[in-house]
């Protein structure tokens, strides 16, 4: 029934209503999505069959929906102190290529991955023109190459790393083709 009353207020206020009407008309306009619940009430006074399952599910009240907001924005804050932070090493080489790494399992080509494993770009993009192999794998094959030959002594924390850099790029160009890429990224590192 509040929201009957709100959408006679908000219709009344747009001049859609005659304004003999007893309700309180200082209301401010307000606007409605297709998923808001007055809208669910226009459809029913239409005899127009509503979907409501779900419903509350979907909507949220004013409060809620600036509670979202402003939730929202201490995500993003949050994010791009996190960039701010991520551009600093840590100290760690193996903590600096952990955050390097991404969720799927590769490491990006870019020069934050080449100050961490101490190689100039210019000699890796020569193995990626001669080889005719992606940036990213050329990338992947350099991390897990440096750190087996200079992070040996952490290699327990670092060997599932590795395992999914392998999955990645053993489901990008296959097992025979990780030993060469290998092989290549090894003699880079050296």
């Amino acid at each position: 029934r509040q929201k009957i009353s709100e959408l006679s207020l908000t219709r009344e206020s747009r001049g859609a209503l005659p304004s003999n009407s007893t309700e309180d008309t200082s209301a401010s306009r307000t606007m409605f999505t297709a998923f808001s619940p007055v809208h669910y009430v226009e459809q029913a006074q239409m005899n127009v069959p509503a979907r409501t399952d779900g419903l509350r599910a979907r909507c949220r009240s004013r409060a809620s929906a600036s509670t979202h907001v402003y939730r929202h924005r201490e995500k993003s804050i949050s994010a791009e102190s996190m960039v701010a932070t991520k551009s600093r090493s840590s100290g760690s080489k193996l903590e600096d290529l952990i955050e390097l790494q991404t969720f799927q399992g590769f490491w990006e080509w870019n020069q934050m991955l080449f100050e961490c494993i101490r190689l100039i770009a210019v000699d890796a993009e020569k193995a990626v023109k001669d080889n005719g192999w992606d940036k990213r794998i050329v990338a992947t094959a350099l991390a897990i190459a440096f750190m087996k030959k200079r992070l040996c002594k952490e290699k327990e924390a670092w060997e599932l790393i590795a395992d999914k850099a392998n999955g990645w790029l053993e489901e990008k160009i296959g097992q025979n083709e990780i030993a060469a890429v290998m092989l290549v990224a090894e003699k880079l590192i050296n």
